[in-house]
């Protein structure tokens, strides 16, 4: 047999909405939302463990990230975006194992949109030696050059 269990904000928005088993452990779905109704996180859970896909998004509604999980365990595609939807991480667990990992492609990505969409303001000397130093080596990012 299974209970719901609810929470709410002080607003009286939904917050939490998750069902117990008899030894209050979750099972089943779950969902959780921000303060101003967008829903935040949605997951499965069997046995008190995460088991299926774990869905995130922001407080604007865009989706924030997806993961699977068999078990306690990360298993399968996983994404994250920033709030304006760009991918910003993806990757491949295999039982817990991350075997594949693309944070530095998307980082990198995400610095050079940023640094042609502010081109304007700099003279293109400037913009020329950061996009350079970008592709060389994003690890050390030195954005004083800019101001």
């Amino acid at each position: 047999m299974y209970r719901g269990y609810e929470e709410h904000y002080s607003n009286g928005q939904i917050k939490i909405l998750k069902y117990l088993d008899k030894d209050g452990l979750p099972v089943g779905q779950s969902k959780k939302w921000y303060e101003n109704g967008q829903l935040w996180r949605s997951d499965i859970w069997l046995n008190s463990n995460l088991d299926g896909s774990q869905i995130e998004w922001h407080k604007n509604g865009k989706l924030a990230a997806k993961r699977n999980y068999i078990g306690p365990a990360l298993n399968g595609e996983y994404k994250t975006w920033n709030d304006k939807g760009f991918v910003i991480r993806q990757g491949y667990y295999i039982n817990g194992i991350l075997l594949d990992d693309k944070f530095d492609i998307y980082k990198k990505q995400a610095w050079l949109h940023i640094i042609k969409r502010i081109r304007l303001h700099i003279n293109i000397k400037k913009y020329n030696y950061i996009t350079n130093y970008l592709n060389k080596d994003l690890s050390c990012l030195c954005l004083r050059y800019i101001k």
